[in-house]
């Protein structure tokens, strides 16, 4: 997704507005991000700088880490960051996040492609009270009780099992 920055740096506009979707590449992420990622925000200018603001919206889906249902999921994010020429973004320290354009034009998928990455939930669950599979027969729990036997103890701790006795 490519910015054309010329009218912030004539200053014949403080801001630009955008608001479009677009497709990115996360082949390498386990999660499947369903395409395309909206992203909505503005460009402006401060006087002490060039910054964006915006928020990515987008769709995901995968299985669940206990029970490996499908499950899909929405997710809102912020992006911000300070936008500089290439050449001054490598020599600027900062804590916020710098943007490196390149004449007049700034082009946002890996940032986008970032933001993404690092707002993605590390564990998805179908449900906060999710049961998982039996780790003996497979069965998932959250469809019903399965018929295994439950007797089974710890070796460490089977000296234990006649102590009230």
């Amino acid at each position: 997704m490519k910015l054309d920055l010329t009218e912030i740096f004539d200053n014949s506009v403080l801001c630009i507005e955008f608001d479009q979707s677009i497709e990115v590449d996360l082949s390498e992420v386990a999660n499947a991000v369903l395409n395309p990622v909206r992203v909505k925000g503005t460009v402006y200018n401060t006087g002490d700088g060039i910054f964006l603001d915006g928020t990515l919206y987008y769709c995901y889906k995968d299985n669940c880490a206990r029970c490996l249902t499908e499950v899909e999921g929405e997710i809102e994010t912020e992006i911000s960051g300070r936008i500089l020429e290439d050449e001054e973004s490598k020599l600027e320290e900062s804590d916020e996040k710098l943007i490196a354009y390149n004449k007049d034009e700034i082009t946002l998928d890996e940032v986008i492609a970032d933001a993404v990455l690092l707002s993605m939930p590390m564990r998805i669950l179908c449900g906060e009270d999710c049961k998982g599979l039996c780790p003996k027969c497979g069965k998932d729990l959250n469809q019903g009780k399965c018929e295994c036997q439950d007797d089974e103890v710890d070796p460490r701790l089977a000296k234990l099992r006649n102590f009230f006795e």
